[in-house]
């Protein structure tokens, strides 16, 4: 990269991490960003306004942009190489391409709707009608997609590039150059002319407003701070194509229809339901946008993290052949089960979370409750099962390799899927759990319901089977593990040596017993502090009529998901060769042909 050798070596160990970060976190804050605009105007029927679709249509560019393209253009930028081959590559650029200039003609297509809303504000009802709004967006996308896909797939805009062969024969290469034709012409199609277009009416814009400003300073005092407030509300919520007049119509009409005060975005009427056309249909629980709002991007960050992080684990173990042992099966099993709570649970369970309401049916709603169930308690039995395989490593190991082998793992593995799954689908098919509780279950049914109720005997049992046997194992476990890994340090410390030596041997004795306990308290700490709460409360929630706030229940339940969310990163993030795997996966090493045989351990290890 560089001429000299010390500059190469700190770009290398230094920019490239830093470049990627860097480029991760804008991936991150561009697709949850547009996610938010995506959920908000799509959800809430007074955002459906001709301008919010624009804007709802430029979001989802933005989305595409950021989840398809910017991944890949992160792995070229920081390698300076490309693993996917040149079909993909040129598919890559022509989705790039689209995307990037479909971005910028929704801006175009924004400026000119907000041309007509300030400087011809009578006609703007009329002008710009549902119908335009198509046009645009299909101009918007079509012109676009025909351009990039035509252009890229045909060549044409390498004609007369010297050396553009060789480039394409180079296997790592996905070459990206213009020549002066083509780079003029996407140059003045794709950003300046509609730039132009934009910074013009922009203009015309500012000049008009100017114009409206003088004209209400000269308005007597309370008409002028009363068009001023209609004027701000009307910018905040885009309602630009009324007459002056009907501002004061509204605003002399009832809180129930007071469309433009921009409180009634934030609080919402109290009383809605899950089925409006539905006699029977369950009440929703009504919370403000910046709730709702918060609450998306708590649970979609949560369940992306449980995904991606899983996914990580699952690769890793899965491709490198120097992770395939016993104690890493059981910990890809375990990935396994997290990722999919993560995909078939918990987008469901976020759903209802907020909503209060289930969209999915009564069949799918036991079916769901089935997987969370069982999907949960797997997870817990493996965490459990870990713990049995890290107690023959530390306080047996001489004969560890004989009582850990593939056979055992085999059977921890059946008995860490297998009972969960007899236990959950028996269990709410059966319908055993809510014996005793027919009263209490009929009272609350209505349509837009999927709850989990548990009578006090299998409250208890569920609490007792999923939870607190397999946890004081654990426990019970990791204490003992900590006892013998103390004595041992103590050990490893002691006996004939010099005082220098016996220096050095306490420092590193007190190093590990200290890293011990930090790993152990982290492990130990996580897990009862993610599904204590709730297990006790679904213990309790029988014996006090289920009076259990649902807000409370649902931010115990999740706290609870929260550990599949942890699990990759302790499990993970704690051995080094998980680390290195990640590089790996990051940087694209993992698709070169000898990358499953590469080592993941340090060589002085």
């Amino acid at each position: 990269m560089y001429s000299f050798m010390a500059g190469g070596l700190f770009i290398t160990v230094v920019w490239n991490p830093a470049l990627s970060f860097f480029m991760a976190g804008a991936i991150f804050i561009t697709v949850f960003g547009n996610l938010a605009m995506i959920i908000s105007i799509s959800y809430f029927k007074q955002l459906h306004t001709p301008t919010n679709f624009l804007i709802l249509s430029m979001a989802v560019t933005d989305f595409l942009l950021g989840f398809t393209i910017m991944p890949y253009s992160m792995i070229r930028s920081v390698e300076n190489c490309w693993y996917f081959g040149l079909t993909f590559c040129k598919i890559h650029y022509s989705f790039d391409l689209m995307l990037s200039v479909t971005s910028i003609f929704h801006l175009c297509s924004v400026a000119i709707d907000r041309f007509y809303a300030i400087c011809d504000p009578l006609r703007y009802s009329t002008k710009m009608t549902n119908s335009v709004i198509r046009r645009l967006l299909l101009l918007c996308w079509s012109v676009p997609g025909a351009f990039a896909f035509g252009v890229v797939f045909s060549e044409a805009y390498a004609d007369g590039i010297e050396g553009y062969d060789i480039l394409v024969a180079c296997s790592s290469s996905c070459p990206v150059m213009f020549n002066k034709l083509w780079g003029t012409t996407l140059f003045m199609a794709g950003f300046f002319t509609p730039g132009s277009m934009m910074v013009g009416i922009y203009g015309k814009i500012f000049a008009v407003s100017r114009k409206h400003a003088r004209a209400i300073n000269t308005l007597p005092e309370h008409q002028n701070n009363q068009m001023r407030k209609d004027k701000k509300a009307a910018k905040t919520l885009g309602i630009k194509g009324e007459k002056p007049n009907t501002f004061e119509k509204r605003r002399l009409s009832t809180h129930r229809t007071k469309t433009m005060n921009s409180l009634d975005l934030w609080n919402p009427p109290e009383v809605q339901f899950c089925y409006a056309s539905v006699n029977n249909s369950c009440p929703r629980n009504v919370r403000s946008v910046l709730s709702v709002f918060a609450m998306y991007v708590v649970m979609i960050g949560a369940i992306v993290m449980t995904m991606l992080g899983n996914m990580v684990v699952i690769i890793s173990i899965a491709h490198f052949k120097q992770l395939h042992s016993p104690t890493n099966f059981l910990i890809l099993s375990m990935a396994i089960t997290d990722f999919l709570l993560s995909c078939v649970v918990m987008p469901f369970s976020m759903i209802r979370s907020i909503e209060s309401c289930w969209y999915f049916g009564d069949l799918f709603c036991k079916v769901h409750s089935c997987c969370d169930i069982m999907l949960c308690t797997t997870s817990i039995f493996h965490l459990c099962f870990i713990s049995v395989d890290r107690y023959y490593a530390v306080c047996d190991p001489l004969h560890y390799v004989t009582k850990i082998t593939f056979s055992v793992i085999q059977v921890f593995l059946l008995i860490s899927w297998s009972i969960p799954i007899l236990f959950a689908f028996g269990l709410v098919f059966s319908e055993l759990n809510i014996i005793g509780a027919e009263d209490f279950v009929a009272a609350i049914d209505c349509t837009g319901l999927c709850v989990l109720i548990f009578n006090e005997l299998w409250g208890v049992l569920a609490s007792f089977i999923a939870f607190f046997l397999p946890g004081t194992v654990m426990v019970g476990i990791y204490i003992h593990i900590f006892t013998v890994a103390r004595k041992h340090a103590k050990q490893t410390g002691t006996g004939p040596r010099t005082k220098q030596v016996e220096s050095e041997s306490k420092v590193k004795s007190s190093k590990k017993e200290s890293k011990a306990t930090k790993t152990l308290s982290i492990v130990m700490g996580v897990f009862v502090l993610c599904w204590l709460p709730f297990f006790v409360l679904t213990i309790i929630d029988p014996f006090i009529n289920f009076t259990t706030p649902e807000d409370l229940y649902n931010v115990f339940l999740w706290l609870g998901y929260f550990n599949s969310t942890f699990n990759p990163i302790i499990y993970g993030m704690f051995y080094p060769w998980f680390r290195k795997a990640l590089r790996m996966i990051v940087t694209g090493v993992i698709f070169r042909p000898d990358s499953s045989t590469l080592s993941l351990y340090p060589v002085h290890a």
